[in-house]
């Protein structure tokens, strides 16, 4: 057996470095292709969307007194959205049950509710339990959306 020359283990070396570095941006490029989006909520508002054109000023009202009254969200989600022990905050940057808290996210968990929360104590049934109208649920998820976004910017809908 011929013990390597010292051109042959350069050329290894080389190529060896060559792989490595390949394969580390191939593992790289993997990771960022497969990065869950809106785990990390950093993009901010701009990225959630906006509202859809038919919902108003007054479909917002609308909402703020379905979560008050019939709709009785406020008793889990607190005043406002503020929180409980219940159910989580909706008026927060954080997003327990959401990626992107768009409208048609937020409306789409009023709908199905929260069957297995990840940190609080109750479930969330299907409309919070209330028997309400499609325009009802898209008043209270525009009311959700609304003080979402009213945390950070002041936007309508927060009443605090």
């Amino acid at each position: 057996m011929q013990a390597p020359t010292s051109v042959s283990v350069l050329a290894l070396r080389e190529r060896s470095g060559l792989h490595l570095l390949i394969l580390g941006l191939f593992l790289l490029a993997s990771s960022l292709a497969h990065a869950t989006p809106g785990a990390a909520h950093v993009a901010g508002p701009t990225s959630r969307g906006a509202l859809p054109t038919d919902i108003t000023p007054v479909t917002i009202a609308e909402g703020r007194n379905i979560f008050h009254g019939v709709g009785n969200c406020y008793q889990c989600h607190g005043k406002n959205g503020t929180g409980t022990f219940w159910a989580p905050a909706l008026n927060d940057a954080e997003h327990v049950h959401l990626v992107s808290a768009s409208f048609d996210e937020i409306e789409n968990r009023i709908r199905t509710g929260v069957p297995k929360p990840k940190r609080h104590l109750a479930a969330m049934p299907p409309l919070g339990g209330a028997d309400l109208t499609e325009s009802q649920l898209r008043a209270v998820a525009a009311y959700v959306f609304s003080i979402d976004r009213s945390h950070s910017r002041g936007e309508l809908g927060a009443t605090r």
